[in-house]
């Protein structure tokens, strides 16, 4: 066990947030040994998660209920998967996995250098961040704070609850899935919105996602970012008729038109 000996810190902004990280020097637990770590009772320490080991055997995680890790940093390949119970604070990075089908991460969830994040069910109390070109597939949950992309960052949008702002910033790009799409109370056609060369973007973007979950939050865009929306009913039938995928995809791309550019 080690014990912290320094701090630093980052500073991210995502549109008009600014979110300052801890860079921790040392940690008080690290995992870094290839095995299964399956998480049943309370763990107060900071947790460090590495891999050392070849990629088919990484370093994991396995929360369930009545588990609790206070903070958990996730490097080099480690691979999170959260059933049940909680966390305080999730930052996975370096190629890093994180599976969440149940669970809550009380505070902020922030990814960044190239992980992959999947969240299918649960409660982030804070916010959910992407950054340095990481993924987040969005399906079906609920987060308290904003859902936020930045650094060339990837995000999808399938269903549940954003209780803040959406933010795609730095050439990131949010792939939202649904239909009855709204812009400041105006219909808007599918296809992708950008900036239209502005370095930053307000509007209020509504509508009913894949899953049948409303949307209606504050859209921010700066710095070349891009959404695309795409309707539910193609998205479907490209899913069911693998056989049709090509056909399916030229139909949606010519109901999607030439695209959307703020004004």
């Amino acid at each position: 066990m080690f014990h912290t000996t320094g701090v630093t810190t980052r500073v991210f902004v995502f549109g008009a947030m600014v979110l300052v990280l801890p860079e921790v020097v040392m940690a008080d637990l690290v995992w870094d040994d290839g095995l299964p770590h399956h998480i049943t009772e309370t763990i107060s320490d900071k947790v460090w998660v590495y891999n050392s080991f070849p990629a088919d055997n990484p370093t994991q995680v396995y929360l369930y209920e009545q588990g609790r890790i206070d903070v958990l940093y996730v490097h080099g390949d480690g691979e999170v998967y959260i059933q049940e119970g909680s966390l305080a604070y999730l930052q996975p990075v370096d190629a890093s996995i994180v599976e969440m089908s149940g669970g809550a991460v009380d505070e902020t969830m922030w990814a960044g250098g190239h992980s992959t994040v999947t969240i299918t069910g649960g409660h982030i109390g804070g916010n959910l961040l992407g950054n340095e070109e990481s993924e987040i597939v969005f399906w079906g949950t609920s987060v308290s704070g904003n859902f936020g992309l930045s650094n060339s960052s990837r995000g999808t949008l399938w269903g549940g609850d954003i209780g803040g702002e959406l933010i795609v910033n730095a050439q990131s790009q949010l792939t939202v899935y649904g239909a009855d799409f709204v812009i400041d109370g105006n219909a808007v056609e599918y296809g992708t919105l950008t900036t239209g060369g502005r370095a930053y973007v307000e509007v209020r973007l509504a509508g009913i996602l894949f899953d049948g979950s409303p949307l209606d939050n504050t859209l921010i865009m700066t710095q070349d970012a891009s959404v695309v929306l795409i309707p539910e009913p193609c998205t479907v039938l490209l899913l069911l008729l693998s056989a049709m995928r090509l056909r399916q995809q030229v139909a949606c791309e010519n109901k999607s038109g030439r695209g959307y550019v703020m004004t």
